[in-house]
């Protein structure tokens, strides 16, 4: 009997083993399949100052982040904000100066270059 319950003891910990590894695997492919799905927002501001930047899609509002003068930042853009149709970011100076991209078609895989510049009104975004 002793013999039959290691013997079972090594099936179990080998279907363990095995199990462990195809769920590792499962989840690799799952990172590596979320990868295409992302949107992403790249910001560049030669604004001269800073702009805290938002969007607006599918019925919610998403904070993004401040962004500094002369400097560029990455954002990933939550799928929830473009699940029912377009999105539009917007680009706000401390003293309540605005500008935004209008509403903008994006899917998984693309960037949105927001380009913010002085005037505000003369920034631009791109899809791509």
């Amino acid at each position: 009997m002793t013999t039959l319950r290691h013997g079972f003891t090594w099936v179990l910990i080998a279907g363990t083993l095995a199990g462990t590894a195809c769920g590792a695997n499962q989840v690799s492919q799952t990172k590596t399949g979320n990868q295409s799905a992302v949107i992403r927002l790249h910001v560049t501001n030669d604004f001269g100052s800073p702009v805290t930047i938002s969007a607006v899609g599918s019925g919610a509002t998403w904070n993004a982040g401040k962004v500094m003068p002369t400097t560029t930042r990455d954002f990933v853009i939550p799928m929830s904000l473009v699940a029912s149709g377009p999105v539009e970011f917007i680009a706000a100076d401390e003293f309540a100066s605005s500008v935004n991209t209008g509403p903008l078609m994006v899917r998984g895989g693309q960037v949105v270059d927001f380009k913010i510049t002085r005037p505000l009104n003369n920034s631009t975004a791109v899809v791509r």
